[in-house]
């Protein structure tokens, strides 16, 4: 039971920052007066992580069913390069589930469920029509499927 046991983890920090940034663009007076120096970076969340888990039964010599979990999470980040104060992006995590069915010549069907608990959050923030102004990209909603895979070796 042990041995068909995966489980995975990753952990990302950084401190990634603008040494010497005096003229960025200011959302207030729009010109480029804003000192970002010492700053964290644009799309740099300081924290990223994911961790999974996925477990084999065997049913037969042939056929196997398992299931997996996986987290992923993103600490906030600002989208554009000023900072701006619309252009924040909240942290927020995912949970992903699957349960699938897995033949020794090589076909493979499985249920799954991505976003499980349904979270609300933004893929990305861009600038538009210059600065201070945004347009952003919402994440994907609870999404269900069914994924049929064949492998033809």
């Amino acid at each position: 039971l042990w041995s068909s046991l995966g489980l995975r983890a990753g952990i990302a920090y950084s401190r990634a920052v603008t040494l010497d940034f005096t003229n960025a663009p200011d959302e207030d007076d729009r010109a480029n007066t804003k000192d970002l120096s010492g700053q964290r970076l644009y799309n740099a969340p300081i924290l990223t992580a994911t961790a999974g888990i996925e477990q084999a039964l065997p049913l037969s010599a042939a056929l196997a069913l398992y299931s997996g979990l996986d987290y992923s999470y993103r600490s906030d980040y600002y989208g554009t390069v000023e900072h701006g104060r619309g252009s924040k992006t909240e942290a927020y995590s995912l949970t992903n589930l699957r349960l699938g069915l897995r033949h020794a010549r090589g076909l493979d069907v499985s249920v799954w469920v991505r976003n499980l608990f349904d979270e609300d959050y933004l893929a990305a923030i861009n600038p538009i029509y210059g600065v201070g102004e945004y347009g952003a990209i919402p994440g994907d909603p609870r999404t269900v499927g069914v994924s049929l895979r064949a492998n033809f070796e």
